[in-house]
């Protein structure tokens, strides 16, 4: 390695871009024109909805399907079932007091007024219907219709049993076995009638959804539209709020009050935090962003030139104003950059995620770093003498060639993740690669504009931004190289070791905006649901069948499922509308009708004890003596599967037996349902296929994508980085040397993760390519100055670029910084990682390369260092 010779882009810069700056210099009003222009026709694209359409065209889509490709098995049959499913999704009302009976009377006075609410938007109703109270009668009546033909078989052979018993009882000629095992007597017996009683009134459920104390009634609401539909969602929430709050619940008990729940909500809770963290953390890091600029490139108060304490109160003023201009001619080249990342990206991809609705953050802090290395370059060349033409030159010809140089690399590396199938990944490397590149052009050519405009009205003054430079003639050796390089190298031969045991984070709770309120509520529900149902299965699993039959053949392959999956089993219940509505009920009725006979003959007649009660009790349900028809229903019975139409949907519910909160269930319970998008789907005799489909199953499809993705994306940023740095420098001694600061650098973070328990997720996984993209940015602009210097100027690299790096990783930090005080989880653990990731590579850039480069400088100088050198 030469380190005279310049690098291939930097070659580029000194032989072409001379006459650009030159044209930027004299024509810079025109430059500034054009990227006004541009950013009005980025504007429209952004927020020209506000006048044609309503609303702005840059929306943000919460919807965990939309970070999948739509061709997805898991996606398809969603959105099927989003087309064809009334009410899967709820918003539920929590009327709280001290006295059942007034909120039964608020709950009954808010019933017509909730259904008469009407969507602006369309004119419709919002509400399909409401629950809140069960037809007890019919439950009673019916109760034994709702069990298997096997378990009324169990109760009358039971039945037969115990006449036998007590028959058995009072026949003299009668001996006990003396020699039976009781337990074995017991387990002979089958099942006892003291189990079937408690599964048959089990079928009869409590009046009210209420707590047993009555301290809760619930009012379940079922809208039209699904919780997917952010705007429906938000219009739906507010409304039926405005709604309560005018209807006073207080006037109708002193300690009343209402909350909201369910997925409405929930969705409703998660958009708030994120759009309003996002706003928030915007504002905030910018602002850091600014102060942080305005400190590093202070300008003086020249209060001294003037006498008066007028003048003096004048100079401060003027003084204090001119300490922005540093930021503000960083922040506007800058702002316009993202409106044009933005705009374009509308575009393109048509809206943002929930991974890439904070890269106005990341765009800001990394843009920005582009203009601290022009401005500090600029001031650093006008401070020794030099014209605002001749800074300008030397600025883009020299630091340019970095600048690009950095870019490139970066860019790369994040249109590389457009390779992956997780949008996640690709919409963010789009994006992302976008600004990049649009935020360099920017600094390049808008900056020097603004920069010439600024010398124009004579509003900036070159003042010493850097630390001191030091003697030109200071080209001693640096201290403790070795150590650095011995240390870098054990660290990364321990933390290597026990790399294999970092973890992935599945618990889909610590991801979530896990508002004390909201968690409060959803307490309360499961609460009330345990007390009112018995249960509280989650929100099942959907399969749309073609037919009444399909749906009957559907039914038997998931029972058979069910009873075969012993090993992890993540099934508990499969319900269809034959279990509401059964189809066999002529059959039943039938053993009916035998097990009544049996009561009236024989077992009143014999049966003593507790078992007598129990018969008593069981006589009044075997009054039913013709099946029900689905008119005859109650509607909170089959309310679950109407279709959107209004008609009984053919569709089936499975519910989940472990909590799909935890990743690592969800991707268990799809495989059970042969269900995940690399799965061949539920094959019926008939030859159909059939795929599951709800949140969490498409949370396991994205989970799976997002981790096979992951391995592919991080392996060709580092690939594309690899080559173009090779490109770049046309050797591989310098590439590896800028590579290796990055690969310690990645080392150090692994050991810290391990060290204090921070998992890689959903979300903190897309800033490994920015944390990659900076610590290659940083060692490229530290070699970019060393090419420059020279032989002998590591000293000056430190003290000049090395201080530009401090500055733009702490500014970019700053703006990462803010996600560590966000109320959602998963963006909070972007945040630190990012914030940690690139104050390590920070410091290896500063520390590592700098000691590799000076052990490479020492071992290839002609000669041995004398002894001032070793010192």
């Amino acid at each position: 390695m030469t380190t005279h010779t310049p690098a291939f882009i930097a070659r580029f810069f000194e032989q072409r871009m001379e006459p650009v700056v030159a044209f930027v210099y004299r024509r810079y009003w025109l430059v500034i024109v054009a990227a006004l222009v541009v950013t009005l026709v980025a504007l429209y694209s952004l927020i020209g909805g506000l006048v044609v359409e309503g609303g702005p065209k840059l929306r943000v889509n919460t919807d965990l399907s939309s970070l999948i490709p739509q061709n997805y098995k898991s996606v398809e049959s969603l959105n099927k079932i989003k087309a064809k499913v009334a009410g899967i999704d709820k918003l539920e009302i929590l009327i709280q007091s001290d006295d059942f009976e007034s909120s039964l009377r608020f709950g009954e006075h808010l019933l017509p007024l909730l259904m008469a609410l009407e969507n602006p938007a369309t004119g419709e109703p919002y509400l399909s219907t409401i629950e809140y109270r069960q037809d007890v009668e019919f439950f009673e009546r019916n109760q034994l219709l709702f069990l298997s033909q096997n378990t009324l078989l169990d109760l009358k052979t039971s039945l037969e049993d115990r006449i036998q018993e007590e028959k058995n009882k009072i026949n003299p000629l009668f001996v006990d076995d003396l020699f039976a095992d009781d337990d074995e007597s017991d387990a002979e017996g089958g099942v006892t009638l003291e189990e079937l009683e408690a599964r048959y009134e089990a079928q009869v459920p409590k009046e009210y959804l209420a707590t047993d104390d009555g301290s809760v009634l619930m009012l379940r609401c079922f809208p039209f539209g699904s919780s997917l539909n952010l705007s429906f969602a938000q219009s739906l929430y507010n409304t039926v709020e405005d709604l309560i709050a005018r209807e006073n619940p207080a006037s109708f008990h002193p300690s009343m009050f209402v909350e909201l729940g369910g997925e409405v909500r929930n969705r409703v809770e998660e958009y708030t935090v994120i759009t309003t963290d996002a706003v928030r953390n915007l504002g905030g890091g910018m602002l850091l962003q600014i102060l942080l600029i305005t400190f590093f490139f202070r300008q003086p108060l020249y209060l001294n030139r003037r006498k008066s304490l007028l003048g003096k109160a004048a100079a401060l003023v003027t003084g204090s104003a001119r300490q922005l201009i540093a930021a503000v001619l960083l922040a506007i080249p800058l702002l316009l950059s993202i409106i044009w990342t933005f705009g374009l990206a509308r575009l393109a991809i048509g809206g943002l995620n929930t991974i890439t609705v904070f890269l106005f953050v990341i765009l800001f802090g990394m843009g920005i770093d582009f203009g601290i290395h022009t401005y500090s370059r600029y001031l650093e060349t006008r401070l020794s003498g030099a014209g605002v033409l001749e800074s300008l030159e030397t600025t883009i010809l020299k630091t340019g060639a970095g600048i690009c140089t950095a870019a490139m690399t970066t860019a790369a590396a994040f249109f590389t993740l457009m390779v992956a199938d997780f949008k996640g990944f690709s919409d963010f490397g789009f994006i992302a690669g976008t600004g990049i590149l649009l935020s360099m052009t920017a600094m390049l050519v808008l900056l020097p504009a603004f920069v010439t405009l600024g010398e124009k009205l004579k509003v900036i003054h070159a003042v010493r931004v850097t630390l001191p430079v030091g003697d030109e003639a200071d080209r001693r050796p640096l201290k403790h190289y070795r150590s650095v390089l011995i240390g870098a190298v054990a660290i990364g031969v321990v933390v290597a070791v026990f790399v294999p045991r970092l973890s992935f984070e599945y618990d889909f709770r610590d991801l979530r905006a896990n508002l004390p309120e909201l968690q409060g509520v959803k307490a309360k529900i499961h609460d009330l649901k345990v007390d009112a149902e018995g249960e509280d299965l989650g929100s099942p699993a959907v399969i749309l069948a073609d037919s009444h039959e399909d749906l009957l053949e559907l039914v038997e392959v998931l029972d058979s499922l069910k009873a075969r999956d012993t090993e992890f089993p993540t099934i508990e219940k499969v319900e269809s509308i034959f279990d509401k509505l059964p189809h066999d009920q002529d059959e039943k009725l039938g053993i009916i009708r035998d097990i009544r006979r049996l009561v009236d003959e024989e077992a009143l007649d014999v049966v003593q004890g507790e078992d007598r009660e129990r018969i008593v009790k069981l006589r009044r349900a075997l009054e039913v003596d013709e099946p029900f028809t689905l008119d005859q229903t109650p509607l909170s019975v089959k309310r679950k599967f109407f279709g959107k139409d209004g008609s009984i949907g053919e569709f089936v519910l499975i519910y989940p037996s472990v909590l799909l909160r935890d990743g690592k269930n969800s991707i268990e319970f799809a495989r059970d349902l042969q269900s995940l998008s690399t799965m061949d789907g539920i094959q019926t005799p008939s030859g159909k296929t059939y795929y599951a489909s709800s949140g969490s199953v498409v949370a396991a499809d994205m989970l799976l994508l997002m981790q096979r993705d992951s391995k592919i994306a991080i392996s060709l940023t580092t690939a594309m980085i690899v080559l173009l740095l090779f490109l770049n420098f046309r050797s591989v001694k310098p590439t590896l040397l800028v590579l290796c600061p990055l690969a310690v650098g990645f080392l150090v973070l692994w050991g810290i993760q391990l060290a204090f328990g921070i998992k890689y997720n959903l979300f903190n996984m897309v800033v490994l390519p920015v944390i990659i993209g900076y610590g290659v940015d940083d060692g490229v602009h530290i070699m970019h100055r060393y090419f420059e210097e020279g032989v002998g100027s590591l000293r000056r690299v430190i003290r000049t670029t090395g201080f530009a790096v401090i500055m733009t990783t702490i500014t970019t930090s700053a703006g990462f910084a803010g996600l560590i005080f966000v109320r959602h989880g998963g963006l909070k653990s972007m945040g630190s990682l990012a914030v940690i990731g690139l104050m390590i590579t920070m410091l290896t850039s500063l520390i590592v390369l700098p000691a590799a480069l000076q052990w490479y400088e020492l071992r290839h100088r002609p000669g041995k260092p004398d002894a001032d050198d070793r010192s």
